[in-house]
């Protein structure tokens, strides 16, 4: 007996790290609101930059725009950024609406941009990085085509994987939704303990003073007595004082 043929199971995850690591270059999914879905061999360069304080806001200008710039357009759109990686805005439609765009690329196609980037990173604005941390994984083409492949077949994507798509981010966005809720309960548990520690450490030195005062009116009181002791015995046995 023939056996029946499985369905295809679309796992987007896979056919994005596919399309990425065939081609050697960086997928890079965002949403409307520009937040990463997933990166599929992201440029290291890219990781350390958007992560810094001092560079994020110039890769915002960029990559940060790139939802904007292909739904805007309503067709892909080729941009080089600041740190000289040639990129393209892919968006993914479903009907006329675009829902996500995929940043394709980040990567350097002369050499004399490469040769830019290395001589920022020596001896320039990014040494601060560490080399090895930031040329990990450096992406490098002769040309743009590669760029041009990803993009096509993310063009032509098929209904089920744009369906998986969807699939994946709403469980990337439940789990980050989960993940900022017990943040959120862990940072009120903090704030509960430190302010329990407080009002502990209050109580503490509350009753710390209150034993304090509590002794000495007990020490001043003990005096009164000894006091009272001793002017009741001259009373009651008054010196008896012999005349020479």
């Amino acid at each position: 007996m023939k056996a029946s043929k499985q369905p295809k199971k679309y796992l987007w995850n896979e056919t994005q790290d596919e399309l990425a690591d065939k081609n050697g270059v960086a997928v890079v999914v965002v949403d409307e609101n520009s937040t990463a879905i997933r990166e599929s061999n992201n440029n290291s360069m890219c990781r350390r930059l958007y992560s810094s304080e001092q560079f994020a806001p110039e890769c915002d200008r960029f990559c940060g725009k790139a939802f904007q710039m292909a739904s805007e357009a309503d067709t892909s759109v080729d941009y080089r950024c600041y740190a000289g990686l040639d990129c393209r805005a892919v968006p993914i439609k479903k009907g006329e609406k675009t829902n996500f765009v995929a940043i394709v690329g980040r990567t350097f196609t002369t050499a004399e941009n490469y040769r830019s980037a290395t001589e920022r990173a020596i001896s320039g604005d990014w040494k601060q990085f560490s080399p090895t941390e930031f040329f990990e994984n450096v992406l490098i083409k002769g040309a743009v085509e590669d760029l041009e492949t990803v993009s096509k077949s993310i063009e032509n994507l098929h209904d089920d994987d744009k369906n998986a798509l969807e699939k994946f981010a709403h469980k990337e966005q439940s789990e980050e939704s989960q993940t900022d809720e017990l943040a959120e309960l862990a940072k009120q548990f903090h704030n509960a303990t430190a302010q329990t520690a407080i009002v502990s450490e209050k109580i503490t030195q509350k009753k710390g003073e209150e034993a304090e005062e509590f002794a000495a009116w007990r020490a001043l009181f003990g005096s009164f007595l000894k006091l009272s002791s001793s002017f009741e015995h001259a009373r009651n046995y008054p010196p008896n004082f012999k005349s020479d």
